[in-house]
């Protein structure tokens, strides 16, 4: 399943690159948007107009926010926002120069209750971190499967030619 739907969408500008990553999943957008928008219509056809506005705001909602992360190679700056209807919040890093990529795996647990048992449920979290100017490092993203995130992890190397170091 997220095999074959990209997680980013990279964008490729003269000197720079562009990461964006929805915050809310695919299916859940176009589902809402495939319901909400012949609703908000019909809702507007009958003067619902106050639960036809709720349900556009719903929309704006979901398809505003998003988490960008670019890298303007000319100006030698990487700038890291969460936009939220279509505004930007964040901040801005300048760097001398992109060193590597590095994977971190993590082992995690949890401890799921039901009615009859008690059990731990284990996964990995892998992490891509950019590391930059040999000291200072930032997280790309979190994945708790392998396979897609080892995809976008070549994916990543490619946009930006740097190595890829697991820790």
């Amino acid at each position: 399943m997220c095999e074959k739907k990209p997680l980013c969408i990279f964008i490729t500008v003269d000197t720079s690159v562009k990461f964006t990553r929805y915050y809310f999943p695919n299916g859940l957008r176009w589902t809402l948007l495939i319901l909400l928008l012949p609703l908000t219509l019909f809702l507007l056809f009958v003067s619902w107009f106050i639960t036809a506005i709720i349900c556009l705001i719903i929309l704006v909602i979901l398809w505003s926010f998003r988490y960008v992360i670019s890298i303007d190679h000319q100006n030698k700056l990487i700038k890291d926002n969460y936009y939220r209807f279509w505004i930007p919040f964040g901040e801005q890093y300048p760097y001398n120069e992109l060193n590597k990529l590095v994977v971190t795996k993590e082992q995690q647990s949890y401890k799921a209750t039901t009615r009859s048992r008690d059990y731990w449920v284990n996964y990995n979290e892998y992490t891509l971190h950019l590391k930059y100017d040999y000291d200072k490092q930032l997280q790309i993203f979190t994945m708790n499967e392998h396979e897609p995130f080892k995809m976008q992890v070549g994916k990543f190397a490619k946009k930006l030619s740097l190595g890829v170091e697991t820790n």
